[in-house]
């Protein structure tokens, strides 16, 4: 599960996954969060195996998607 703190008049967010760092929207695998809660931390359950993987997170709202986040790097262990 991934948490971020969700932005001011978001009305969904994207997560884009690589396995190269330097993900970008355009070369992230993508997953639509589509119907935010009110909570400041969101989640996104995946079946990732193990590896390496860089991250990154934006916002939607009517105006469009915002710039990526900052990426992140996790590593999984214990996924077949």
């Amino acid at each position: 599960i991934m948490e971020w703190d969700t932005m001011s008049g978001a009305t969904s967010y994207k997560i884009y996954i690589a396995s190269a760092k330097g993900v970008t929207k355009l070369t992230g695998a993508v997953t639509n969060i589509a119907n935010p809660d009110a909570t400041p931390q969101q989640g996104a359950q995946t079946n990732l195996k193990n590896g390496t993987y860089y991250i990154v997170v934006t916002a939607l709202n009517a105006n469009g998607e915002s710039a990526e986040s900052r990426e992140v790097t996790i590593t999984i262990t214990d996924n077949p």
